[in-house]
């Protein structure tokens, strides 16, 4: 096979699998930390850091050791890395506690795809510099354009050819045996530099920086090239941390607003690539003013988004977002292309780029967390890349107007302070404590201070309500928010009020309202993932320390710790984990709620809260019950704000049809507003998130 068309296919396929695994692990992951948008953020991380460090193999390697060198340390590592395969993250992983989620997500994918992945990601600039040195410097970046394509098309892919076709085991296996394919093409790469003997890159002339056919006929290099300056480098580092940071952050507004599955994540990240595959296919693609421009709007518009009190559509949200992240990745890689150096130089090149991504997933992903306690890096990552890219600026023509430019950024900034300052100054009217944590931001409120009959305090998670208690004394049994006695889980109470003893579990402790039900021979049991909400109920609300009943609250993903426990005959267990807006879906497929089901009585309630903004989960709920058999029922019940009452959306289910049949509840039970049997059963292998967008 040619050398070309060999190093074009190595490289692809490396891309490819790179890009494949990403979804692939993120599926795994996500069942495991509560759902959390902040697992794929954390897994977008480690994927930085490990193609930092198969960027820095490849150039040490291509820096320091001569070419048959390279050849030998990379067969070994190949042979080194199949031990490792198939990828299947081991059971013994899977968490117990709460406890540092981000550093056992990394623990966990290195021990998983760690080694696999490095040689994966030192591909593309490893053997871009074996083909420079085989054809003389020509043309090598071509082939990052080829990557990067072949890494877009594995997303897209994805959630069309793989997840709807293979189980997450059969992907595993079939990635693995497609890795196996890949070292032997990278072997044969390898054999053609072997062949090639000893020898060092061919040096190509400053003026042609991407050592291509644009050199002018006869021209001979005129000495090795000149180090790239150091305000050159630090961009090539910057412009690809500003990039990640948006790309991160903007992932995380989406994911927020409606669920975290690999196909939202996927979408940003495809526009990510798309800009890179046509920034580096060549100057053309890349026009800097309507970029600038488009980008500029973007950055107003996403400003503008968040200062507004009331949500706007989920579709509109996620249009503006994307389109500034694509918009932004264009103008910083379109100016990181114009920054880049000869052939010789692209090892180090590639390696900075990496860092630079690297750095900016470590800031979103660690830093934010520890030092915000609201979701702003969004915004400030958009106001860096807009510095970086006037820095970037590289036309001589241009430099006159730099000014100009320099006043429209600060323009820019001075009314996103402006903006954030009055959302700030808005929500912190009230606020009495707010928190950060990998599960999101809390906030508690107080709301209606001056009116006694309403004075009331709020937790909120993101925009989501939690809970809320009324303040004064007498009113602080009231159950309020979606759990009041005419919604369907104080009509399934009110319908067990005859049994003696009723033991009742519940997925999500909120403030702890339902414990305001219980009696003296009740048992409640509240599982709570996040350990800052278990801190605010018991810090700022009476709910729990003043029921009847005897309640305990366990820390960890229910799902995975109603998996370890024995039978716990629940009379009802309320699913009260669907309410926010970034929904936990491994809580509602077929496999989570067979295992929910064995832990309530025969006799039993399972009750779903599915009230949201975005997404159907009635129907998702009622068509899981169909598919298991079960009788369900709705109920939808008003606000009523004199009593702190929202509305709500409530399923019961129950394997006897006569649990469900009591007078209140004939009463309030409402017909589906959608014929559910048009969702697809929810699994863990199949979750079809655009069947249910409202």
């Amino acid at each position: 096979m040619p050398s070309a068309l060999t190093h074009a296919i190595a490289i692809a396929a490396g891309a490819f699998l790179l890009f494949l695994v990403q979804p692939l692990m993120g599926k795994f992951l996500l069942p495991w930390f509560g759902g959390s948008p902040e697992v794929w953020s954390a897994c977008l991380f480690f994927f930085q850091t490990l193609l930092l460090a198969g960027y820095a193999y490849a150039h040490l390697s291509v820096r320091y050791l001569r070419p048959r060198s390279q050849v030998v340390l990379h067969v070994v590592l190949l042979v080194a890395a199949l031990l490792a395969l198939p990828i299947l993250p081991n059971p013994r992983w899977e968490p117990t506690d709460s406890a540092l989620p981000v550093a056992r997500i990394l623990v966990l994918l290195t021990a998983t795809v760690g080694l696999p992945y490095v040689l994966l990601a030192s591909t593309s600039p490893l053997l871009q510099a074996w083909y420079a040195r085989l054809t003389g410097g020509a043309g090598p970046y071509g082939l990052y354009a080829l990557s990067n394509a072949a890494s877009l098309l594995a997303l897209a892919s994805y959630p069309l050819l793989v997840e709807p076709w293979l189980t997450r085991q059969q992907q595993a296996h079939a990635w693995s045996a497609a890795w196996v394919v890949f070292a032997a093409l990278s072997v044969a790469c390898a054999f053609q530099t072997w062949r090639r003997g000893p020898g060092a890159v061919a040096a190509v002339p400053r003026n042609n920086p991407g050592g291509d056919e644009s050199r002018p006929a006869g021209r001979r290099p005129t000495g090795p090239p000149r180090r790239a300056a150091l305000g050159t480098r630090l961009l090539w580092l910057a412009l690809p941390a500003g990039a990640t940071t948006v790309l991160l952050a903007a992932t995380n507004v989406i994911c927020l607003d409606l669920a975290a599955v690999p196909f939202l994540w996927m979408l940003p990240l495809g526009l990510y690539l798309l800009s890179f595959i046509l920034c580096f296919a060549g100057e053309r693609w890349y026009a800097r003013r309507p970029c600038v421009v488009v980008f500029l709007i973007g950055v107003f518009a996403v400003i503008a988004l968040g200062a507004r009190s009331e949500p706007v559509g989920v579709r509109v949200q996620i249009v503006v977002h994307l389109v500034t992240l694509f918009a932004c990745c264009m103008v910083c890689h379109g100016e990181l292309y114009r920054l880049r150096p000869p052939a010789a130089g692209l090892t180090a090149y590639y390696l900075t780029i990496a860092a630079g991504g690297a750095l900016g997933g470590f800031g979103v992903t660690v830093l934010a967390p520890l030092l915000l306690r609201s979701y702003v890096e969004l915004q400030l990552g958009l106001l860096a890349c807009c510095l970086f890219a006037l820095l970037a600026d590289p036309s001589p023509a241009l430099r006159p107007r730099r000014g100009s430019y320099a006043a429209l950024i600060a323009l820019v900034g001075v009314v996103t302070l402006v903006l954030e300052r009055a959302a700030g100054e808005s929500a912190a009217r009230g606020v009495l404590a707010r928190t950060r944590n990998f599960y999101g931001v809390l906030a508690l409120i107080e709301r209606d201070r001056d009116d006694p009959a309403l004075h009331r305090y709020v937790l909120r998670h993101g925009t989501t309500v939690h809970g809320s208690q009324f303040a004064a004394p007498a009113r602080q049994h009231v159950p309020t928010a979606y759990y009041s006695e005419e919604s369907g889980v104080g009509l399934a109470l009110a319908g067990l009020e005859n049994r003696p003893t009723r033991r009742i579990g519940v997925v999500g402790l909120g403030v702890g309202t339902l414990a305001t039900y219980g009696r003296a021979s009740d048992r409640f049991r509240f599982y709570e993932i996040n350990p800052a909400v278990t801190a605010m109920a018991r810090a700022h609300f009476t709910f729990l320390r003043d029921t009847a009943a005897q309640a305990e609250v366990v820390e960890g993903d229910a799902r995975r710790v109603l998996q370890r426990e024995p039978p716990q005959e629940y009379d009802l267990l309320v699913l009260d984990a669907f309410a926010s807006d970034a929904v936990p879906v491994h809580l509602l497929t077929r496999e989570a709620f067979t295992i929910f089901l064995q832990h309530v009585r025969p006799d039993g309630i399972l009750a779903a809260h599915v009230s949201t903004r975005h997404l159907d989960l009635e129907s998702v709920v009622l068509r899981l019950a169909d598919d298991l058999g079960l009788h369900a029922v709705l109920v939808i019940s008003p606000g009523d704000e004199t009593r702190g009452a929202l509305s709500a959306s409530w399923v019961l289910l129950a394997r006897d049809a006569a649990v469900l049949d009591t007078p209140r509840l004939r009463e309030a039970v409402t017909a589906p507003r959608r014929d559910f049997r048009r969702v697809a059963v929810w699994t863990d292998d199949r979750v079809n998130l655009v069947q249910v967008l409202k």
